[in-house]
């Protein structure tokens, strides 16, 4: 493999990767309340899990939370606008932040190394020497 193609196959691996680091992160539950989550970590966004009026619960998540006397307030984005919610913290039943995943990082990580073995072999294994017949025979 020449240098200008192995560089072109080590972008087309680790673009991709820029898309889904997102996907090294989950939602972690966290034991502090609404009031205490967002005075000492100051999150950007909050995953709140409340409780509705039939005692069903609903995810939602919240962009520049803060607390107002007894009320949750925060961002939710929707389609095409943004509004405002406000949640009484007595309905909240949980609180997530967004973490890092190590678990998946390494799954991701051992993916990538895999694929970047399986297309070696199989470049390896493919016979590029073919005949290109000559278009005016005589």
């Amino acid at each position: 493999m020449c240098a200008r193609t192995a560089r072109y196959v080590v972008h087309a691996i680790v673009a991709p990767l820029f898309l889904v680091g997102g996907a090294c992160t989950q939602w972690k539950v966290q034991p502090l309340s609404p009031a205490e989550l967002v005075s000492q970590e100051q999150p950007d966004r909050i995953q709140v899990t409340r409780r509705t009026a039939l005692s069903e619960t609903t995810k939602v998540v919240l962009h520049h939370p803060a607390v107002l006397g007894d009320t949750l307030v925060g961002v939710i984005q929707r389609r095409m606008r943004e509004d405002t919610l406000a949640i009484p913290v007595a309905d909240v039943v949980t609180v997530a932040v967004r973490r890092f995943d190590s678990g998946k990082t390494i799954l991701l990580g051992v993916g990538v190394v895999g694929l970047i073995a399986i297309m070696a072999v199989e470049y390896n294994a493919t016979d590029y020497n073919f005949v290109i017949p000559n278009a005016r025979q005589k």
